[in-house]
């Protein structure tokens, strides 16, 4: 018997309509639609796409951006209930998180729990009023070893795709579970030709 999970209980449509662009791209996947529960309120939004944040060269003004949209985004979220935290920054790398925790530190000193820094892997199950997804999917280079095992291996014999697909699949789904972290607002901060961008399209 199959079971389809295809109700989203904690996002709003428009978030669970950003996100299912994100799972039109995976290319090995099992097709089915997800809804949402629920509509969106006046004061809610789908993925906000913010430009200006090249995090492979970070700067000071880029530190401050962030600062800015957290205390922003905080504003809004702190007198929200029924969430693990109000703001959840999520990032691919654990050291981004660590050095956008520490650049926002005098902000989120006395905030105690209420604003999580953390990988979107580390972030699964949880859920936040607004989540901040820092595009930092950057282009992978090919692992030649992996891909020839994988080739040879003959538990994938028969499968109609390589090694670099089934990365490619996981980051696209890892790009789901941020977005879909957010309750009531999404923001993505990236530049103007991110990966993020281009799956949100």
């Amino acid at each position: 018997i199959n079971i389809v999970l295809g109700v989203n209980f904690r996002s709003h449509d428009l978030i669970v309509q950003d996100a299912a662009k994100i799972v039109r791209a995976i290319k090995n996947k099992t097709n089915k639609e997800t809804v949402s529960y629920r509509g969106a309120f006046p004061d809610e939004h789908g993925v906000i796409i913010n430009y200006g944040y090249d995090f492979s060269n970070p700067t000071d003004v880029l530190y401050e951006n962030f600062i800015t949209l957290l205390k922003e985004q905080f504003n809004y979220a702190k007198d929200h209930h029924g969430a693990d935290y109000k703001v959840l920054v999520l990032t691919r790398s654990g050291d981004l998180a660590s050095n956008l925790f520490n650049a926002a530190k005098s902000f989120i000193e006395w905030k105690g729990k209420e604003i999580g820094f953390m990988t979107c892997h580390r972030a699964k199950g949880l859920q936040s009023i607004v989540t901040i997804v820092c595009d930092d999917f950057f282009n992978h280079e090919e692992n030649v070893m992996k891909s020839n095992i994988y080739t040879a291996s003959p538990h994938f014999s028969g499968l109609e795709t390589t090694f670099s697909q089934i990365e490619e699949d996981e980051l696209k789904r890892l790009a789901y579970v941020a977005v879909t972290r957010g309750i009531r607002r999404v923001h993505c901060l990236c530049t103007e030709d991110s990966y993020l961008k281009k799956l949100l399209r």
